[in-house]
């Protein structure tokens, strides 16, 4: 994936990679793979990886270009502008350099199980989260292919008219210049972005918080191409989950990219580098665990149950800059007069702090815990990448990835597929065999 320093560069024919993982950690020591006939992990250069192409069962060990494995040729090109049909992608490359520098601050600190962000750049990193979903492949195609209900084709189709945008690509387009012009928030009252879309951005601001988690020594998370993966619970009717429940015998989560049935998001995931995730877990998450901390047992089939319910659940602890007035700081403690009411009421419902909507508030500092994971959790990190992957997965070492294949065959919580089994049989053979020729090289 390429980007300017400043997104500015001539743009002809660009090559758009669906992901960012690998791109921004080029020169991290752990940026190594084993390549077949080297007895040591060697430094791959130009973002390569190893990879496996699931449709032609090709494990490629070596150094795969990420641009070749998961790129989308001219994907911003805007043929209606005359004097600049790449200022989408000029634009989107700022935005991808400036969340680059971010990506890198926090992989350098992992180590050191925290990192302090201005809110600003917590600002950009979610909004380029949001791109980056926002722009795959099932969701590009469904405005290039006019893939939409009835109903929701006839309001895309009212938009594109108020507009004057010539069809629904373009009505993608102009939604995600206007995201990339727009503060962070406003993008959710922005009448020049798609109502269905500016309102998944506002929830996802203000009813989900971000956590970082980095996975143990000697573990890595699989790249596949795909970001933001959703899971939570599939059904809203408690008593109708309880009977699915029982017909299962499990509990039942439901993985990709966008539901297909009425479903409660609870969490999604980026992992942005083999080592590090970026989660942004749904508030009833957070809720739970205050209720857990005061002794309160959670249901056998709480609606907030989650895939990764048992990631730590850590807030970042702010610094406010300038510092909050003392109505406000007198509310959060938790005092309830009228007026701390009033303030709470406007926090809650519509985000505001002082009377300020509190992500325009760019120099407070937020510290953010980086939890490591365990191998089980880490794994179910790739477990939910596996079963929607249907291209081709890149990694570095064989080790991590055989013990996600071994995870994915057990699990049955996520993983939906009849073919579990044997949906990777293959390639777990092929990675066995690429480890005895390691450890007969050493």
């Amino acid at each position: 994936m390429g980007h300017g320093q400043d997104g500015d560069q001539t743009v002809r024919e660009r090559t758009h990679a669906s992901l960012c993982y690998y791109s921004y950690v080029a020169e991290a020591d752990y940026n190594r793979v084993y390549v077949r006939g080297k007895k040591k992990p060697q430094i791959i250069i130009n973002e390569c990886m190893n990879s496996y192409d699931i449709a032609t069962d090709t494990l490629t060990m070596g150094g795969t270009p990420i641009e070749t494995t998961y790129g989308i040729v001219n994907m911003y090109r805007d043929e209606e502008n005359a004097t600049d049909v790449d200022h989408i992608e000029k634009a989107f490359s700022r935005l991808e350099s400036n969340a680059a520098r971010i990506i890198q601050k926090i992989d350098k600190v992992v180590d050191k199980g925290e990192v302090s962000l201005p809110r600003g750049e917590v600002n950009t990193l979610r909004k380029f989260l949001f791109l980056l979903s926002y722009r795959n492949n099932r969701r590009s195609r469904q405005f290039i292919e006019e893939n939409f209900d009835e109903d929701t084709y006839n309001v895309i189709k009212e938009f594109q008219a108020e507009h004057g945008l010539k069809d629904t690509k373009a009505v993608w387009l102009f939604n995600i210049k206007n995201i990339l012009d727009s503060e962070h928030w406003e993008i959710g009252e922005n009448p020049k972005v798609f109502w269905v879309d500016r309102t998944d951005y506002k929830i996802e601001q203000q009813a989900f918080q971000m956590g970082l988690f980095c996975v143990p020594q000697g573990f890595e998370f699989i790249a596949t191409g795909s970001m933001g993966l959703f899971e939570g619970s599939p059904i809203l009717n408690p008593i109708a989950r309880m009977e699915m429940d029982k017909m299962f015998g499990v509990p039942r989560w439901r993985p990709g990219v966008q539901p297909v049935e009425p479903t409660i998001t609870l969490t999604r995931s980026w992992p942005l580098t083999p080592r590090l995730v970026v989660m942004l877990r749904h508030r009833m998450l957070s809720e739970e665990e205050s209720e857990l901390a005061q002794g309160v047992r959670p249901r056998a089939h709480d609606l907030m149950q989650s895939y990764f319910h048992d990631f730590p659940r850590l807030s970042p602890k702010v610094t406010y800059n300038p510092s909050l007035s003392a109505a406000t700081r007198r509310m959060m403690s938790g005092s309830r007069t009228e007026e701390d009411d009033r303030l709470r009421r406007e926090f809650a419902e519509e985000n505001k702090l002082d009377g300020k909507c509190i992500n325009s508030r760019l120099k407070d500092t937020l510290k953010f815990p980086i939890s490591t994971l365990s191998e089980d959790q880490a794994a179910r990190i790739n477990v939910l990448m596996l079963e929607h992957c249907d291209g081709v997965i890149s990694f570095i070492g064989p080790s991590p990835l055989r013990k996600s294949l071994k995870r994915y065959v057990e699990d049955r919580r996520i993983v939906i597929r009849r073919n579990r089994d044997t949906r990777f049989k293959s390639l777990d053979g092929k990675l066995e065999a690429e480890e005895e020729e390691q450890v007969a090289e050493i």
